[in-house]
């Protein structure tokens, strides 16, 4: 996105709202990540699920995104201005089921989606503001937003897979991720996804497979070399973020074995880090 000199200096003034550039409304906000929203977006993209346009923006004052408003060509519905009431699956499907009976499945769907998407990338910020319905003529869809908060090493997965937060299983299986080694966010990711796969219906089984067939550590790394190019930035973080997701796929690897659902097709290599 090229802006002209005056629209650069004053785009500071307007973190956290929106401004209208040429008839159209985006959001501003400070990339204090330099550029991981975009990252998330096209893992997002190529996974089938809707989210904002962001750019990336160059001011005197530093990285800036501009994030495409949803309403400049539809209607967008927070998952907060729905009624959900709390950031796990169950509560949305019963306010979907609600509102959208003759839809809910496949809003369901694409919800689950993004619970994966959340758990794959280690997402901790999926509160009910940065997801909801995308209204658009007759159709509606699930769309996120927000996506800046991947690889995170300390932030859990909000969008819980059970009722309560305190629900758990009886035992769990031993993935090989370490309480002494693996970040909080890893094993937090390992007992939501597991509490998924022993509870929910295995019409999911597949879904949770072609994540895990698509967002190979190859992928991540491939689609943040690609954004680098791009915007003609650098990840200086780059080795650390793939270590965590490396480690995040290891366990993902090894519980999705122990389940069945998949048959050790795909040994894990650790080739970045040794």
């Amino acid at each position: 996105m090229k802006l002209d000199e005056n629209t650069l200096i004053k785009l500071p003034d307007y973190e956290h709202e929106f401004i209208t550039i040429e008839g159209k409304s985006y959001f501003c906000k400070r990339a204090i990540d330099e550029g991981l929203e975009l990252v998330g977006n096209r893992l997002a993209n190529k996974m089938g699920i809707i989210c904002s346009k962001d750019y990336l923006v160059k001011t005197p004052d530093g990285l800036f995104y501009l994030s495409y408003n949803f309403n400049n060509d539809a209607k967008f519905i927070s998952a907060a201005k729905l009624g959900i009431k709390l950031s796990n699956l169950y509560s949305a499907w019963d306010r979907l089921e609600n509102l959208y009976p003759t839809e809910v499945e496949k809003l369901m769907q694409q919800l689950v989606k993004v619970f994966l998407f959340d758990i794959f990338l280690m997402y901790g910020d999926r509160h009910l503001g940065n997801y909801g319905i995308l209204e658009n003529i007759n159709q509606r869809d699930i769309a996120i937003l927000d996506n800046d908060l991947i690889f995170s090493d300390t932030e859990y997965v909000r969008l819980k897979p059970k009722y309560n937060a305190e629900d758990k299983l009886r035992t769990y299986s031993n993935t090989g991720v370490s309480h002494k080694k693996s970040s909080f966010s890893i094993l937090h990711n390992m007992e939501n996804l597991e509490y998924f796969i022993a509870t929910t219906s295995k019409e999911f089984y597949p879904i949770i497979k072609e994540f895990y067939n698509v967002l190979t550590p190859d992928l991540i790394y491939e689609v943040i070399k690609q954004i680098e190019h791009e915007e003609n930035i650098k990840f200086y973080e780059l080795e650390y973020m793939m270590m965590l997701y490396n480690e995040n796929y290891k366990g993902i690897t090894n519980l999705l074995k122990m389940r069945g659902i998949i048959n050790g097709e795909r040994i894990f290599k650790d080739k970045w880090f040794k």
